[in-house]
């Protein structure tokens, strides 16, 4: 047992090293949605939520303002946006939570607190955020979710 642990601490402390030295793109100011495509991806706040990086390490600060920057629009935050193929550039409640938590974090208290507020705002009459919001039309589809505001 111990022997495969050890295996896994190894295993991802290769990984981790990979992530930071090729996951970072110091021109985007950001680490990048994939090694050899420099565009902005909101699941890049990962590294955040993960342990990899320290909340005031000036990589993840980065990261997370350039998110904040080039993938929100008002209170949604797409997950990026380059082409996948898909119709449509919608943005997502989602990636707006998650963003909105990784502002704490990085010291952004008061944006984080705005961003969820205007999020919140989206919600129907049941409190019901969808999954994803065209800021161009209002239209709202998928998954919902509860909206709850823990903020004081």
């Amino acid at each position: 047992m111990w022997a495969c642990a050890a295996l896994v601490d190894r295993t991802s402390g290769r990984i981790a090293a990979d992530v930071l030295e090729k996951g970072y793109d110091p021109d985007l100011g950001s680490f990048k949605a994939a090694y050899d495509l420099p565009e902005m991806d909101a699941a890049t706040l990962q590294v955040g939520l993960s342990g990899l990086l320290r909340p005031d390490d000036p990589r993840f600060i980065s990261t997370v303002k350039g998110v904040e920057r080039v993938l929100r629009t008002g209170p949604t935050v797409r997950r990026y946006c380059f082409d996948d193929g898909l119709p449509g550039r919608e943005a997502g409640s989602t990636c707006a939570r998650v963003a909105g938590g990784e502002l704490c974090p990085a010291g952004m208290r008061e944006e984080a607190r705005l961003l969820l507020d205007e999020m919140c705002a989206l919600a129907g009459p049941l409190g019901l955020l969808a999954e994803q919001y065209d800021a161009a039309t209002g239209g709202r589809w998928g998954i919902t979710r509860s909206c709850t505001r823990t903020w004081r």
